[in-house]
């Protein structure tokens, strides 16, 4: 990272001066890294800090579009079927080693399935509430459930999951898969 740095500071140079918009910039990420790498906070902190210090490289439009659009992040071919898959990959390596995913459009709010686990992916940018995690509960037919989101989960959400013990995951392709609930780092064990 820091050849790179030096790549571009000098590339920048004018003059034999850095121009002031890109130190200002530059001072702003490496915060927002520090407060991502900085373990003593909590994982959902320490995600929003990182999620920040990489959209600060975006045009005003591409953060718009990561915010606001169910679509790709800025400059990603990521797709809701390859987050489908990661989940399931996921539910395998928990044990669940018949889960797969389920025919798009007649899974009746389930989109992974295994004989003894029920799981939803939602790989949109909007926050996961309450409602959406009470219909899987509903749709599971008392299979353990599970739901990966690619946004975070509302308060409500997540004290519901508790109450239910339903298991909360964040996912990020092509390969990441963070638990946020207790429920979750016992299924993932």
């Amino acid at each position: 990272m820091s050849a790179t740095r030096d790549w571009l500071l000098h590339a920048l140079v004018t003059d034999g001066e850095v121009p002031a918009a890109y130190l200002a910039w530059r001072e702003r990420f490496d915060e927002r890294l520090k407060a991502y790498l900085d373990t003593s906070t909590a994982p959902e902190e320490r995600l929003a800090a990182f999620e920040e210090a990489t959209l600060s490289r975006f045009t005003p439009q591409q953060r718009h579009r990561y915010w606001f659009s169910d679509g790709p992040a800025p400059g990603g071919q990521e797709s809701w079927q390859e987050a489908e898959e990661l989940a399931a990959t996921a539910l395998r390596r928990f044990g669940f080693e018949d889960a797969r995913r389920t025919n798009p459009g007649a899974d009746a709010r389930v989109d992974v399935v295994s004989a003894m686990v029920a799981a939803q992916v939602k790989y949109t940018s909007a926050p996961v509430g309450r409602p959406v995690l009470q219909q899987l509960q509903g749709a599971a037919g008392g299979r353990v459930t599970a739901f990966f989101a690619r946004a975070v989960y509302t308060s409500s959400a997540r004290e519901y999951a508790d109450q239910v013990g339903m298991a909360l995951f964040t996912l990020a392709l092509p390969r990441t898969i963070t638990p946020v609930n207790q429920s979750a780092v016992e299924m993932a064990r």
